[in-house]
């Protein structure tokens, strides 16, 4: 996923010249992928975000040590990494407070899966279903005791 994520958001890059983005993955292999070559996948998208410099900020690496890299200066965050409840808590606990303010939202994938789905309920007291089982939120719904859920 993260060649056609990144370089959809890389895309994104090139229309709003104000924007800047961070990606993670580990560009290891899932099962569903282990006919590709990630090696390769990564070096391309390297290779496409070179272009943009400072404001395609790369990461290879766990997601959540992976935050601890990354200031509060986010205006949204996309999640779409290991897809069990448990992982998508903390990835959701360790990102969300890189949301610089209010205006901004957390958004990932696959919400319909139901680890993923138990993991968003877990963590924010309301959130949105769009197409492509993309789920998003804003910050300020998050519940007050996300900590504990971790």
């Amino acid at each position: 996923k993260i060649f056609i994520l990144l370089c959809y958001f890389l895309n994104l890059l090139g229309m709003f010249q104000r924007l800047t983005m961070v990606g993670v993955d580990r560009l290891e292999c899932a099962p569903e992928y282990e006919d590709r070559d990630m090696p390769a996948i990564g070096r391309e998208v390297m290779e496409r975000a070179r272009p943009f410099g400072n404001r395609a900020l790369i990461l290879h690496g766990d997601t959540v040590a992976s935050a601890r890299l990354v200031p509060p200066w986010l205006d949204f965050i996309f999640i779409d990494a290991a897809h069990d409840t448990e992982s998508v808590v903390a990835d959701i606990n360790a990102w969300a407070p890189k949301i610089q303010n209010d205006d901004g939202f957390i958004a990932g994938h696959d919400i319909n899966l139901d680890s993923v789905r138990e993991a968003v309920e877990k963590c924010f007291r309301d959130y949105r279903i769009l197409p492509d089982n993309v789920w998003v939120a804003e910050p300020i719904a998050l519940r007050a005791d996300l900590a504990d859920v971790a």
